[in-house]
């Protein structure tokens, strides 16, 4: 069976890291080819590349499917799930994987993501698996941060970009953990590293307005999440780190409206409930704002009402 001139340029284009002159070569071999698997996993492949969980879930369950024990789909499908923190559907998913293919190297790592008390044990056994554990070392330092074990973190991040100077998501994956323990400079350089090598990545872009929001610096960092909602408008946590830099800059109206957007896109984020009653208390809106800050505890216990701005320029 031959393979279109249009999905292989896409191919191509992916495997060379071009991932948004890949893009809309996938969507046109969707278009003339919706029900085949091999686009719409790629396809999924390259958006949870480009930060947006969300469409990677719906094209790689599209590809399912057509391919029920597909192990690569149903490991990548977990991946997504993850990313989207829906981590019981995602464990379900690795558990499907590894009883199809016991050793399946991305089950192993996202059902470690999945379930922290087996997770270590598991990287252990990836990291003796995988032919090449760039992505075993990346994943493990994503779990060492999410379990705020940061200096850890960033020895396994420091282990991927060892054998893959280039691995942009391993830097900006660092950098966010450099940001945790307050090494901004650090933290910037290797923000703009990842940059460098990929303008259009979101999550560095992301990272580059959290690090520009830490050091005060609200005007650009609101140009870096402006840059990234252009790229991937349906993301809601940098809907919601835009509104934080309007709210910061003053600019109120405007970010009730962003925090508004981003509450549509996904209503149980609890950092955008928090937002959105930092910003209604600026509007003298309390009741509302209350509202607000006791639905981002009942999402997240560890959800403060304090405005970070309080007492501030802004």
């Amino acid at each position: 069976m031959g393979v279109s001139p249009t999905i292989e340029q896409a191919l191509q284009f992916h495997q060379q890291g071009r991932l948004s002159e890949a893009e809309p070569l996938y969507r046109e071999a969707l278009r003339v080819s919706p029900r085949d698997y091999d686009i719409l996993h790629f396809f999924g492949v390259l958006k949870l590349q480009q930060g947006d969980a969300a469409e990677a879930a719906g094209l790689i369950s599209k590809a399912l499917e057509l391919r029920p024990t597909a192990v690569d789909a149903i490991s990548n499908l977990s991946a997504a799930l993850l990313a989207l923190n829906r981590h019981e559907e995602a464990l379900a998913h690795c558990e499907r994987a590894l009883a199809i293919q016991g050793d399946d190297v991305g089950a192993l790592l996202n059902r470690g993501l999945a379930r922290y008390d087996e997770a270590l044990a598991a990287y252990d056994r990836t990291l003796a698996l995988a032919p090449s554990p760039v992505e075993a070392l990346n994943n493990r330092g994503n779990l060492l941060a999410r379990l705020g074990r940061n200096e850890e973190a960033i020895e396994s991040y420091n282990g991927a970009l060892a054998i893959d100077p280039r691995h942009v998501t391993a830097l900006t994956n660092r950098s966010n953990a450099q940001r945790k323990l307050g090494r901004y400079d650090e933290a910037m350089a290797g923000t703009e590293r990842a940059l460098a090598l990929a303008p259009d990545h979101v999550a560095a872009l992301n990272n580059r307005g959290n690090l520009l929001l830490d050091l005060h610096r609200p005007e650009e960092a609101l140009a870096a999440f402006e840059r990234a909602c252009t790229l991937q408008p349906s993301d809601a946590n940098v809907l919601t780190n835009r509104a934080v830099a309007l709210h910061a800059l003053g600019r109120y109206e405007e970010a009730l409206q962003g925090i508004e957007n981003a509450l549509a896109t996904e209503p149980r984020l609890a950092h955008a409930h928090l937002t959105r009653g930092h910003i209604l208390a600026k509007l003298d809106r309390h009741d509302e704002a209350t509202e607000s800050y006791e639905r981002a505890r009942s999402l997240d216990p560890k959800s403060s009402s304090v405005d970070p701005t309080a007492g501030g320029g802004g």
